[in-house]
């Protein structure tokens, strides 16, 4: 079950920090912004994209604060150079707001990396 998720997750990439008076319209034409503005304007545009949107709110959070966008790639390699492209830039400041971007991870290994930081917290 959780290869079956991570299979539907590996081309995802959540970015942090988008505001909410940004649309669910709007956030597509974010992130193709994004895109040429980390690469040329010829291959930001062949890059594919399945979709992009804002996650919704978790029962226990309050609503405050921004809510995560999930940009969804139509294939690995070009999720791979988006994630390249920001490696060494995290937070990126990009039109006034200042963006965090994570791979997206199946819940099981979420979980599993959970239960590994008491582990971890030793080592240090």
């Amino acid at each position: 079950m959780a290869v079956m998720e991570d299979r539907r997750t590996w081309k995802n990439v959540m970015i942090r920090g988008i505001p909410e008076q940004i649309g669910t319209a709007e956030i597509p034409h974010l992130v193709r912004r994004l895109l040429t503005h980390l690469f040329s304007a010829k291959q930001a545009k062949m890059m594919a994209l399945d979709g992009c949107f804002r996650l919704p709110v978790p029962t226990s959070c309050s609503t405050e604060g921004n809510r995560d966008v999930i940009a969804r790639f139509q294939n690995g390699p070009d999720r791979q150079a988006f994630l390249t492209a920001l490696q060494n830039k995290s937070p990126y400041d990009f039109k006034g707001h200042t963006l965090m971007f994570y791979t997206g991870l199946s819940r099981a290994i979420l979980e599993w990396r959970r239960s590994l930081k008491p582990l971890t917290m030793e080592l240090i």
